[in-house]
């Protein structure tokens, strides 16, 4: 039985202006690469996602689109988080410019507090570029965007637009997008990418 994730389904106007060129159910591994430590499974059209606590690197525990994104593009899935322990955070990332571990930027969300973080990675070195608690709950299930337009990245949650970025200092282009979990299982729906 598949059940529908509850989530805002609503595009940003960058999207919309864009031509949807890829669409993922994850009925098969097809279109992944796994970059992290954890164990992936499709199960219907779901992607899930539980992580290796042990061995995984939080840097780089997520599963990467394997295909050519370039400069421009929108890419928008659904999000279901559950925590490993009963006290655990519940934290989902979505990775953009990702070259290797030392090299991307990161959005990372933790549903139990609300708090969102913009993280860039460069040559090993964190650099947060900003914090945000939103104002409401939108619960384990969520959809989460980025718009990257060459240097600059909107980032979304729900519909709500939480950070945006400009990126003058980065000299690397065309890295990988993924998405993944640091420290929660995560179920993953409905990717599409627009370009």
């Amino acid at each position: 039985m598949q059940t529908s994730f509850n989530v805002n389904n609503t595009l940003s106007a960058f999207a919309s202006s864009l031509n949807r060129v890829y669409s993922d159910n994850f009925k098969n591994e097809d279109g992944i690469k796994r970059l992290g430590k954890g164990a992936f499974s499709v199960v219907g059209n779901t992607l899930h996602y539980r992580p290796d606590l042990k061995e995984a690197v939080p840097t780089n525990n997520f599963v990467a689109v394997d295909r050519r994104m370039g400069e421009k593009y929108s890419a928008r899935l659904d999000v279901k988080v559950s925590a490993l322990s009963q006290v655990g955070a519940k934290r989902v990332s979505l990775v953009t410019d990702y070259h290797d571990e030392k090299n991307h930027v990161a959005l990372v969300y933790n549903s139990n507090n609300r708090e969102a973080q913009l993280i860039r990675y460069q040559n090993g070195n964190k650099q947060i570029l900003g914090i945000k608690t939103l104002e409401t709950n939108p619960g384990r299930e969520f959809s989460i965007q980025v718009d990257k337009n060459f240097s600059k990245q909107d980032f979304y949650i729900e519909g709500e637009k939480v950070f945006s970025f400009q990126d003058t200092a980065n000299g690397q282009k065309n890295g990988s997008f993924g998405f993944g979990a640091l420290d929660s299982e995560v179920s993953f729906r409905n990717l599409k990418i627009y370009q």
